[in-house]
Order: structure tokens, then sequence, then C-alpha cells
């Protein structure tokens, strides 16, 4: 964790800014699961890219030795940084059992659709069937979901 980042809730427990440096790929723990909302206000406030992940452990599998069995954990807050907004990163394995689930992420340039490197990042995450974009500008705040099979045209 970034030691001089810090989310900032107010007493509604409303995202009111991040004080510090922003969490850039190192991440910032949060309490809770950001809502899209929250991720449109950050974006537009700081001006990069938010991503929400969530750690995950891997607790074993279903009787199919197939699907995985999933201990959800904690919600940490990634971002891009001044010199590249749009480089949202966030880590695919904190250690053998325990997997970062990216969950969604912010789009500046208000695209509704998945980016190559987005293609690529859940491409190699194979505990993942989907993830999120949250397009800036729109006049909705909406997820747009895709998965490994979504072609730029899709959504």
């Amino acid at each position: 964790m970034t030691a001089s980042c810090q989310v900032i809730f107010n007493e509604h427990d409303d995202i009111v800014e991040i004080r510090g440096s922003l969490p850039k790929r190192n991440g910032v723990k949060v309490h809770r699961k950001i809502l899209p909302s929250e991720m449109v206000f950050l974006s537009e406030k700081y001006r990069v890219e938010f991503g929400l992940a969530q750690k995950r452990r891997l607790a074993g599998w279903q009787p199919d030795l197939i699907t995985p069995i999933w201990q959800e954990g904690e919600y940490w807050l990634f971002s891009g940084t001044e010199t590249d907004p749009t480089g949202v990163s966030i880590p695919y394995q904190s250690d053998s059992d325990e997997y970062w689930y990216n969950i969604y992420h912010t789009h500046l340039n208000g695209k509704t659709t998945p980016s190559g490197s987005d293609m690529i990042d859940l491409a190699t995450r194979w505990w993942q069937d989907t993830s999120g974009i949250i397009a800036i500008g729109m006049q909705s705040t909406q997820v747009f979901v895709f998965d490994k099979d979504t072609s730029p045209f899709d959504i």
C-alpha cells in the first residue's frame, strides 16, 4: 500500500477526496466497494483513470475439479498517474492462493468498449470471466461489462 495515500470518506460514507498522492499501481485499501458514481467523481476530480479490485483467496475446488471456490476479501483502489493518466494497472496475484479480481475501471476518453490492453488483462486472469468499464462523460453512470469474447463493437 502507498503509505502517503488515503481515501477520505465523509460522515455519510461518501468519498470526499484522496489525501496525499494518488494510489497508482501500489493501490490503497478501502473499507467497502467503491460505487461507479464515486469512480466517476474521482476520475473527473483528479483527471486519471481509476480501477477497483478485490483480493480473493482460492479456498478450494468444486467437485468437478474445474470450478474454483473463492473467499472474497479486501477492496483496493488503483489509479493512473499524472504522467500516465490512462495507465491504471491492477496486479494479478499476491501469493500462491491470493488473486486480484479486476471489478471495473474508468475510461477518461468516454469509450464504453474495452481497449486492447483491457482484453489482454482479462485474458491473463484465468480466474475471472468478466470485467467492467465506466465511461467518463456519459449522462448516466453505467458499468459496461465485457468478457473474453467481447469485440470492440459488441457493447
